[in-house]
């Protein structure tokens, strides 16, 4: 099995549970499910780009992105801070969507917004450099043109999904008893 069915299955597993998610919102909540959708969406997209860079860092050269023996141990280092402040963040945007979507708090809202438009302004710039195996762009010198655009277009879109999916409790009136912000005691 090639990295690429391994990461279209894993893409499948992941939209097959935001349906879930979807179906089981009339039971658990709206916002409840589009925080975990937007779980669904940090574990795709971190599964691409902080994955590589831990990978690319990690693998020696002379297989297929290694830069281990290549690159100096300080660019090493960066590789693998840049992975760690990925997964970081993403952590901390499931953390807001689980803490404070649940609340229709509407700050939450536009921040994770944010953060998807962030995110996804690199990957469309890395696209310019490499195309993931799109097949819409063109081949890279190297003649490899990989993989990884399904789990990519899938995190995003989820994003997407969950943000549209949380807009009307949060924006346009009055919330179910599912979706009213937990009670402090």
């Amino acid at each position: 099995m090639t990295q690429a069915m391994v990461g279209a299955i894993w893409t499948g597993i992941c939209i097959a549970a935001v349906v879930a998610l979807a179906l089981a919102s009339h039971r658990i909540g709206t916002l409840r499910a589009a925080a975990w959708m937007m779980a669904v969406a940090a574990l795709l997209l971190a599964g691409e780009d902080p994955w590589q860079l831990v990978f690319m860092a990690s693998t020696p050269v002379g297989t297929q992105d290694g830069v281990l023996g290549l690159v100096q141990p300080h660019t090493l280092a960066h590789m693998f801070g840049g992975a760690g402040m990925s997964v970081a963040g993403l952590v901390l945007a499931v953390f807001v969507a689980h803490a404070a979507l649940p609340r229709r708090e509407k700050w939450a809202w536009w921040a994770l917004l944010t953060v998807l438009l962030v995110i996804a302004s690199a990957d469309i710039y890395e696209l310019t450099i490499y195309p993931h195996g799109l097949p819409l762009l063109p081949t890279p010198a190297d003649g490899n043109r990989g993989f990884g655009w399904p789990t990519l277009a899938a995190g995003f879109a989820v994003w997407v999904f969950a943000l549209a999916f949380s807009y009307r409790p949060i924006f346009r009136g009055s919330p179910s008893a599912r979706d009213q912000p937990a009670k402090r005691p």
